[in-house]
């Protein structure tokens, strides 16, 4: 496992697209899919056999790996009221 720079030039905004996984800027604010929603921060990014995973960590302190995939942007100012409705995107 190697790690991977995940952080953005300035000025430019991050992407919660899995195919721009490396555009998503340490210590963002995201919402992961795991079951339900949960909200966390990029601490990481890692490439694990070839595929980018991205570490996070929950706001319990939790920390562990998350496919981009499951990420979604997410606002700490507006406390959870951004919280995806459903499902993740796919």
């Amino acid at each position: 496992m190697r790690v991977a720079d995940c952080v953005l030039p300035a000025g430019e905004e991050s992407t919660m697209d899995g195919s721009q996984a490396n555009q998503i800027e340490r210590e963002a604010a995201v919402w992961v899919w795991d079951g339900t929603w949960w909200p966390a921060t990029v601490t990481n990014a890692t490439v694990d056999r070839g595929e980018r995973l991205l570490i996070v960590r929950f706001e319990h302190g939790v920390t562990a790996p998350a496919l981009p995939t499951d990420l979604e942007p997410r606002d700490p100012d507006l406390r959870g009221t951004d919280k995806p409705v459903g499902t993740r995107a796919i």
